[in-house]
């Protein structure tokens, strides 16, 4: 069947609000982690790589205006800069990203992928920069912050520290493995 450019390009699988049991609970989030690791297909079997995966499934988007939660929708300029990461990391090459401002990527480059790469890739280490103090101070406070908050207890990496002045911002994440008895 031919992409129908009216719908979303994927659609997140919906967490149940209330499994029978604990275990019903982890096989839900064992399934969605593993797409979330290795991606995913859509209706039309276009390949969604796995961060795009983790976004749909977690992402929080921030309203520029209300400063309330947007409706998250996956969108081409997503897919777009979700599958030219996926496509770097396979081939283990360097990729640089030219684009307009507005487009998106602040939400996928500020939240997403960090919160991505923290949670597949326990240990890690994620850097981010900008222009000057207030844009990177912007980005944390609309990106970053409210994505982090927005993942499921079941997954949310633990805050281990927080700066939010304006001055400083960041955020020390620590993944839940086995190794540190999580």
């Amino acid at each position: 069947a031919p992409l129908d450019k009216t719908k979303p390009i994927y659609v997140a699988e919906k967490r149940p609000s209330v499994f029978k049991t604990k275990l019903d609970e982890e096989k839900w989030y064992a399934k969605i982690m593993e797409r979330c690791t290795y991606g995913d297909k859509n209706e039309y079997g276009l390949f969604i790589p796995p961060s795009l995966v983790f976004f749909s499934q977690f992402g929080t988007v921030v309203d520029r205006i209300s400063g309330g939660n947007e409706e998250l929708i996956i969108r081409d300029v997503d897919y777009a800069l979700n599958i030219l990461l996926y496509d770097a990391m396979q081939r283990n090459k360097f990729i640089g990203i030219i684009k307009s401002r507005n487009v998106g990527f602040s939400v996928q480059g500020g939240g997403n992928f960090p919160l991505w790469f923290s949670t597949i890739f326990p240990g890690c280490t994620i850097n981010m920069t900008s222009a000057d103090q207030a844009r990177i101070t912007n980005l944390y406070r609309k990106a970053l912050l409210p994505s982090w908050q927005g993942m499921p207890d079941a997954i949310r990496p633990d805050q281990v520290t927080q700066k939010n002045s304006d001055g400083e911002v960041g955020l020390m994440l620590r993944v839940n493995t086995i190794e540190n008895n999580k």
